[in-house]
């Protein structure tokens, strides 16, 4: 026999098929799904922080809006600002039911300060009788101190 028989004779050589990347390994799928809920995790960790900084931004507006106002009503809108912020941050104590010397206690043991008590908060006990505050700087920081120590 020769040669060119021989070739002639012969069948074609075929190639496998390429290795698939699936299915992979089932680690590589845990990975994937570790990878997605980190992502997720992320996401909603920043949704939430910048809800609660919007919220806090709002707040301090507000409260810097009050300030330049300077009307009669200016401490009783003071009042509710810091009353809806406490009803928001402690709603398993009954803050709508706090008045008066209890209210003042209550924002100085959750405010970890003195000031309204024998400080310049001490204004928040005259909302109803619409006086002037004699020392406004003092007062709304001793307020934004409290909201700084509360948000």
């Amino acid at each position: 026999m020769d040669a060119s028989t021989l070739l002639s004779q012969m069948k074609n050589v075929h190639q496998p098929a390429g290795i698939s990347i699936f299915p992979i390994a089932i680690g590589w799928y845990i990975l994937l799904i570790l990878i997605l809920v980190i992502i997720c995790g992320l996401l909603w960790w920043r949704f939430i922080k910048n809800k609660y900084k919007k919220r806090k931004t709002q707040i301090y507006t507000l409260l810097s809006e009050i300030e330049k106002s300077g009307s009669n009503e200016m401490l009783s809108d003071v009042s509710i600002l810091i009353k809806r912020v406490a009803i928001m941050k402690f709603p398993g104590v009954a803050v709508h039911t706090l008045f008066g010397e209890k209210w003042l206690e209550f924002l100085d043991r959750t405010g970890k300060t003195n000031n309204f008590t024998i400080g310049d908060g001490r204004y928040l006990l005259d909302i109803y009788q619409n006086r002037k505050i004699e020392n406004p700087d003092g007062f709304f920081a001793c307020v934004r101190q409290w909201l700084g120590t509360v948000l």
